[in-house]
């Protein structure tokens, strides 16, 4: 019985120690300030966006192309820094990627694309990393509900070598 009793105890402080930890945790959640994406580059084009988007978007003869600067950022107690910045396209459902789990296909397109917009990003040096996102949709026979299968390339920048 005084075994029972004592590790009753010990669990019930233990607990109670966890859940005051994770209360804290939780204030600081809470009270951290946002990042601040003015921080994050926005992309220098020789050509309009939307020009480079729908030439790409004819080119590898997606439903949409969407090219985006995003980055991530580093949190502080009183403040967010910005640690590294990228770039990224997204082709939906494009008809050149005959099979999206092809990972030599992917690659090889990937490539094509950053080479294409290597010298149309004029702030490249800007950024660590081009990141090339196909997203194949698919009907699925659950009352026409879809899936979607989804392949991201990473490319370095400048060399356009594949980031593994």
């Amino acid at each position: 019985m005084k075994k029972l009793i004592i590790i009753t105890f010990l669990i019930t402080s233990i607990s109670g120690c966890k859940s005051s930890n994770l209360k804290k945790m939780f204030d600081e959640l809470e009270n951290m300030k946002s990042p601040d994406y003015s921080q994050i580059d926005e992309l220098q084009l020789s050509e309009s966006k939307a020009q480079i988007e729908n030439t790409l978007m004819e080119l590898y003869d997606a439903d949409t192309t969407v090219m985006t600067a995003t980055g991530l950022f580093k949190y502080g107690v009183d403040s967010t820094v910005l640690t590294s910045q990228w770039f990224k396209i997204t082709f939906l459902n494009s008809k050149k990627i005959t099979d999206i789990k092809n990972k030599a296909l992917t690659d090889s397109l990937a490539i094509q694309i950053g080479n294409y917009l290597k010298p149309r990003v004029l702030n490249l040096k800007s950024y660590d990393r081009m990141d090339v996102i196909f997203i194949n949709e698919a009907s699925t026979s659950i009352e026409g509900a879809t899936g979607s299968i989804k392949q991201t390339i990473q490319l370095s920048i400048p060399e356009l070598d594949l980031i593994y």
